[in-house]
């Protein structure tokens, strides 16, 4: 019996590989489809690696922000969830920016934003790539303090 469980295990997980290689997303940097995003900032480009972050369900992407740009205080529906590639994201809490209360995130450093949680980000001197996760559908609201500014 001990020697037909090792092969029934195989067996097992061989039958649902056809099911898990159906779900299997492989995106290499050249085959990502970089496309304006004015609704982030001048210059901002957008890449959806997996899924659509308009509709239900789970979504990943990398945005290309260039060096100077300011996000506008504002909020979203769906925790969002960043990782910072390269360059540096300073980011702050608040409906407002106010850019004496915000943190510098470099390469490699990751935050996670609880829905409707008012925030603001900033690049400094240099383009940073960002990628943002989460479960959708997702959306940005701009605070109103900050249409007033």
């Amino acid at each position: 019996m001990r020697k037909l469980l090792p092969f029934a295990m195989v067996a097992i997980a061989l039958s649902a590989a056809p099911a898990w290689a159906q779900s299997v997303t492989l995106v290499s940097p050249g085959q990502m489809q970089w496309a304006d995003a004015p609704q982030f900032g001048k210059g901002v480009k957008l890449a959806v690696l997996m899924g659509d972050p308009t509709q239900a369900g789970p979504y990943v992407v990398r945005l290309k922000v260039p060096a100077h740009t300011t996000f506008p205080a504002h909020t979203h529906p769906d925790t969002e969830n960043v990782t910072i590639l390269s360059g540096a994201l300073l980011v702050g809490l608040g409906n407002a920016v106010d850019k004496s209360k915000g943190q510098r995130l470099g390469s490699g450093a990751f935050v996670s934003l609880p829905q409707n949680t008012p925030h603001f980000a900033w690049t400094d001197k240099r383009e940073t790539i960002v990628q943002i996760h989460g479960v959708g559908p997702s959306g940005m609201t701009v605070a109103t303090a900050a249409l007033k500014q």
